[in-house]
């Protein structure tokens, strides 16, 4: 078994620096060219294994709120027709 260390890590396994993390977090939030760029990466398309996991759990992340937010709308929607029938009754 080959012992892996800084050095010699193969390329798709090598990490991302803090500053990498950054920069693909700001491309990632950018009107619909970010977006689809998250698509893509999260596919696979990236040779860098980090990369493709962090565009994974960014679509992740965005799809969690999208649910919370129909959930939220969703209650509020309810809550706000319920006190309609209840102010309609008195």
């Amino acid at each position: 078994m080959e012992e892996y260390n800084e050095q010699n890590i193969p390329e798709a396994y090598k990490p991302l620096g803090a500053w990498a993390f950054f920069g693909w977090t700001l491309l990632f939030n950018l009107p619909f060219v970010g977006w689809i760029i998250v698509i893509v990466f999260s596919c696979g398309v990236s040779s860098r294994k980090n990369l493709t996991n962090y565009a994974r759990s960014i679509l992740i992340m965005w799809g969690f709120a999208i649910l919370v937010s129909i959930i939220y709308c969703i209650a509020m929607f309810a809550l706000g027709f319920s006190v309609g029938l209840l102010d309609a009754l008195y």
